[in-house]
């Protein structure tokens, strides 16, 4: 195969350096990821794409793809995969893996439908979107999987009411490979990425040298969600917020384990001063005798001790103001705004519900 391969993030490195280690499949590979970003008067690089970084030490062409949608979507292919054959060469393939934005239909249609897989880390139909790592872990999920699946055309929302779709098409082609996981009790977003990566990496090979030989043809059609399928919506600033009053603290720490990496954890003040969470963790200890939001500062451990809504207690050992630095518990209690529980007497902050 001759392959232009989609990527971005650590999730893409790995699948990438999975192909790549499988020579006997592919006569070449491309890769296509983001532009560098830059700051200051003098364009200094800011950051690179893990995969731009990974390939170019490696020695792989590396295209740069438009930051606009508008660009990307007039962008030209290069040769081989810009020729336009009838049918297309079944010798060039496209690959993404976590390469975060949809692919128009105009640089699909330069590969055949059976060319164009992705690789997408989840147990489809469940699962489909941005985020699927991040939301097996905040729903409690105790198994995932790896897919390859066919890449179809983005349906926009106007025309999917008259050919009759219930939504765009993203993440719903024909699935080529399937392999489930279990995901581990303590499983971080980074630790489960890279295990499915990894699996998902051997997975494409198998599947690439099935086309090879013919062993594989095609992929076998989705089973159509149903409304209670879970979907795996992007990761929004609002996720991090938390609630005690409807959070437990196992769910509070399912959920700084899927987002931290990207937004930690944060809780407001009754004065409205958001706070961050850092290194959260659940408490064994009976329910205390306050409402839930309640915190207080537990001297024995040094941590800010909060209850959530069914008595369970988050232990949270640093903290960080609005303005101000990363704290450990005790010197960020010294500044907070406190009152006192007029039943227990005892001194506590109190959280309230994001606005």
């Amino acid at each position: 195969f001759r392959v232009l391969f989609f990527g971005l993030d650590q999730f893409s490195c790995k699948v990438f350096d999975r192909l790549r280690a499988n020579p006997d499949i592919w006569e070449s590979i491309t890769v296509a990821t983001k532009a560098d970003r830059y700051t200051g008067r003098h364009r200094d690089p800011s950051s690179s794409a893990p995969l731009k970084t990974l390939a170019s030490t490696l020695d792989f062409p590396i295209l740069t793809i438009p930051e606009s949608s508008k660009d990307f979507h007039s962008w030209t292919l290069p040769a081989p995969f810009g020729t336009v054959t009838s049918p297309p060469d079944p010798a060039n393939i496209l690959i993404t893996a976590s390469f975060g934005r949809i692919l128009p239909g105009r640089i699909l249609s330069h590969f055949a439908p059976t060319r164009c897989l992705n690789v997408h880390p989840s147990s489809l139909p469940a699962y489909r979107g941005p985020a699927p790592i991040q939301r097996v872990i905040m729903n409690g999920e105790i198994e995932t999987a790896v897919s390859i699946i066919e890449m179809t055309e983005y349906i926009p929302k106007a025309k999917r009411a008259v050919l009759g779709k219930d939504d765009g098409g993203i993440d719903g082609g024909d699935i080529w490979a399937m392999e489930r996981a279990p995901i581990p009790a303590n499983a971080t977003f980074p630790s489960l990425r890279d295990a499915l990566a990894q699996m998902g990496g051997d997975l494409l090979v198998s599947v690439l040298r099935g086309m090879l030989t013919g062993v594989l043809t095609c992929g076998a059609p989705q089973t159509p969600p149903s409304p209670a399928t879970p979907r795996a919506n992007k990761i929004l600033t609002s996720d991090a917020f938390i609630d005690f009053t409807s959070l437990s603290a196992a769910e509070i720490i399912r959920r700084h384990r899927a987002i931290s990496h990207q937004e930690p954890l944060v809780a407001f003040l009754s004065s409205k001063l958001r706070v961050q969470f850092h290194e959260p963790s659940v408490r064994d200890m009976p329910s205390p005798p306050f409402a839930p939001s309640s915190g207080w500062l537990d001297k024995k451990t040094g941590c800010l001790l909060v209850v959530c809504h069914d008595g369970s207690v988050l232990a949270v050992p640093k903290l960080k103001s609005d303005s101000r630095a990363l704290l450990m518990a005790k010197e960020w209690w010294n500044g907070a705004p406190r009152t006192i529980d007029e039943e227990t007497g005892q001194i506590l902050v109190r959280f309230v519900k994001p606005s």
